[in-house]
């Protein structure tokens, strides 16, 4: 909200709250070549207008689908679930993105209890699916866990804590908004548990898994899967995630086989884990921003070189069953045509040679992705979100769930922000990294 002071009027401007790393990809790229005196101040004003006026490039039916994979992803490597479990969190997920896309966007009222709504009505479905053949087919804490990962405020808590950490007053507001949107979110779980238990005397209250986990395998694979699906809910730009998802499964590696190690001192080292996932993922994110443009630039000097072009190029034209003849190419224009005298296009120099981009490319896209995959990895590590429930068929703590699971995503918070804060440190010799611009 942006408040604005105009003849003694107070204007409140409402902005729809999102990311869009694709946007901020296009940006950065933007200024990068205004900085570098490629493109002018004008045109870059043109573009920039071009960029906020663009388009989403998914439906809302295809990001409603992501939400439900999303859920069926996570299900596995966050939270103890096995494939049985996942055709039954897509449908909760794809609950959750019809809740979150279709109602919270049309209606603003709606949007005031957007968190305790989908938290209720999925833990609800969940007890019921795991009440089934007294909690031996699915798994109620897997369900109701991972159908509300898309909810959960994990980009706000990590910008919370980075100004924090840069010890910024907007973080106080920041902080005080999350806090009160996880308690209204951990409300939403035990409630609508509790309102099937009312329903059902033989409902489960179990609050983890009885049945074996997937091996650690199958979790890698989900990881993938899931940080495809993130990166299409935030808009990434397809070129963008090969890297983020190598981020992203680099990161869980390391909080995965850290928490088996600690799994006796996770109560006195819970922040290690999720440190170390984000310092893993901050070090790989810069690293990409830094030798990707290099490595890119290197790419089409070869392509460019006198030894590509009149030895290598041939070659492969006539192993392909190609020719390359001079009717193949485009004629030059005569000094007498009319259209002669029209710049070149900007996809090539004068001199016929590709573009190279200028600057690094945008690390804290890249990392963000990431970094959202180690919190639901990281609340595993802490334990499960519905352990402050005591469950009996009919009755729940829903003040303990709030309180454990905003404490969780706090110490989580805190531990991926400390490992950007400590990669950003490490990587400081070598430049501005720009880890913690989020």
């Amino acid at each position: 909200m942006t408040i604005g002071f105009s003849h003694g009027v107070v204007e409140q401007v409402h902005a729809s709250e999102g990311i869009d790393l694709g946007r901020a990809q296009d940006v950065h790229d933007i200024n990068m070549d205004v900085a570098h005196g490629r493109l002018g101040v004008e045109e870059g004003a043109r573009r920039l207008d071009e960029v906020s006026g663009a388009r989403s490039e998914y439906k809302v039916w295809f990001l409603i689908l992501m939400y439900g994979l999303a859920s069926a992803c996570v299900a596995p490597f966050g939270f103890g679930g096995r494939l049985i479990d996942m055709p039954i969190a897509f449908i909760l997920g794809c609950t959750v993105g019809v809740l979150q896309l279709v109602f919270a966007a049309k209606s603003e009222r709606y949007a005031y209890v957007f968190e305790f709504l989908p938290a209720a009505i999925t833990s609800f479905m969940a007890r019921g699916f795991g009440s089934i053949n007294n909690g031996q087919l699915f798994c109620f804490s897997a369900l109701a866990q991972s159908s509300i990962v898309m909810c959960l405020p994990g980009y706000v808590i990590l910008c919370g804590s980075f100004e924090l950490h840069s010890r910024k007053n907007a973080a106080s507001t920041r902080m005080a908004y999350v806090v009160a949107y996880i308690l209204r979110l951990g409300c939403g779980i035990p409630i609508g548990a509790v309102l099937y238990g009312m329903m059902d005397s033989n409902a489960t209250s179990e609050t983890h898994c009885i049945n074996p986990p997937l091996s650690r395998g199958w979790c890698f694979l989900f990881v993938a899967g899931f940080t495809v699906c993130l990166c299409i809910i935030l808009l990434a730009k397809w070129r963008q995630i090969p890297a983020m998802m190598v981020a992203a499964v680099a990161g869980f590696c390391v909080i995965s086989y850290i928490t088996e190690h600690l799994t006796n001192h996770l109560s006195h080292f819970a922040l290690i884990p999720p440190m170390l996932g984000a310092l893993t993922v901050a070090i790989i994110a810069s690293l990409y921003s830094r030798l990707s443009g290099r490595a890119q630039r290197l790419g089409l000097d070869f392509v460019d070189s006198h030894f590509w072009r009149r030895r290598v190029q041939p070659r492969l034209l006539l192993f392909s069953g190609r020719r390359h003849s001079e009717a193949d190419a485009w004629p030059l224009p005569s000094p007498s045509d009319p259209e002669a005298n029209t710049a070149p296009p900007p996809s090539i120099f004068n001199d016929g040679r590709r573009p190279r981009e200028v600057g690094h490319h945008l690390a804290a896209a890249t990392m963000l992705p990431g970094l959202l995959v180690l919190v639901p990895a990281g609340l595993a590590a802490t334990g499960s979100l519905l352990a402050g429930i005591h469950t009996t068929p009919s009755a729940v703590n829903a003040t303990a769930t709030a309180v454990h699971l905003g404490f969780n995503l706090l110490q989580v918070a805190t531990g991926i922000s400390f490992g950007v804060s400590l990669g950003a440190l490490i990587l400081g010799p070598l430049g501005r990294s720009g880890l913690t611009s989020l």
